[in-house]
Order: C-alpha cells, then sequence, then structure tokens
C-alpha cells in the first residue's frame, strides 16, 4: 500500500468515524457542546484504530501472498539443479493445447548410479550441478 493511498484510506476512515458519532450523537443524545466535542474525538479516535487495524491486515495479506508465490516457485525448482521440476510439467500439461509449442528434455547420464558408488553422492550432486548449469544456457 503506497503512502498517498494510506492517506487516503486514514482520512476516508476518520471521516466515517465522524458521521457515525454525530449520527449518533443527534439520534441519541441530547444537543450538549461538550458532548459533540465527545463525539467528535470519540469519531476522529474510532476512525485512527480502524485505519491502523485494517493497514495491518492488508500489510500481513500482501506478506502472506507474496510468501505463497515464493513457495510456489520454489516447489517448481529441483533443489539441487536448480531446474523445473516434473511438478511444473505436470502443471503446464494440463494447461496445454494444440495451437502450443512445448519441449521436453529427458537426459539420462549412462551409469550414474555407480558413478555415485564410486565417487560419493557429494561428488555425484557436484556433477549433476554442473549438468543443469549447461542445460540452463542453452534456455
Amino acid at each position: 500500500m503506497n503512502y498517498f493511498n494510506q492517506w487516503k484510506l486514514m482520512l476516508s476512515m476518520i471521516v466515517i468515524g465522524l458521521i457515525s458519532s454525530l449520527i449518533y450523537h443527534y439520534a441519541f443524545m441530547n444537543n450538549f457542546l461538550n458532548l459533540v466535542i465527545h463525539c467528535i474525538a470519540m469519531g476522529v479516535f474510532f476512525g485512527l484504530i480502524n485505519f491502523f487495524v485494517a493497514k495491518r491486515f492488508y500489510t500481513g495479506y500482501i506478506s502472506l501472498k507474496e510468501t505463497n508465490k515464493d513457495l510456489k516457485n520454489q516447489a517448481h525448482l529441483d533443489k539441487l539443479t536448480g531446474l523445473l521440476n516434473r511438478r511444473k510439467f505436470d502443471e503446464d500439461a494440463r494447461k496445454l493445447t494444440t495451437e502450443d509449442n512445448y519441449a521436453l528434455i529427458f537426459i539420462d547420464i549412462d551409469n550414474f548410479g555407480n558413478f555415485n558408488n564410486k565417487y560419493g553422492h557429494r561428488v555425484g550432486d557436484q556433477v549433476l550441478i554442473k549438468v543443469a548449469q549447461i542445460m540452463k544456457k542453452f534456455k
């Protein structure tokens, strides 16, 4: 929420508070000056409280929306290589039409299980990362 919109929201809530307090005053109370001032002060107070509560909820909503977007993006990427995973392919495949173009690349590194057994998974992971970096260059 930008600065200008925050001020508009706060002022509109103060005006709503003032209007509701004046209506309350004239509908249910005697017309004494100190009560009018009291109602105006309560209206401003009510409007400010509403503004800060609404701003807090809006800020939380935006933060949650951004977090959900980041989590969705993370769910589509392989953690080790950073390449798109099967979940992303399945999601894209459901959206495809006959007019769409889509390419899918499967790579098999021959005897990679033997390589992992001989040199260890840490070295195998480094090989996968390097292969992924090379693939990303040809995007």
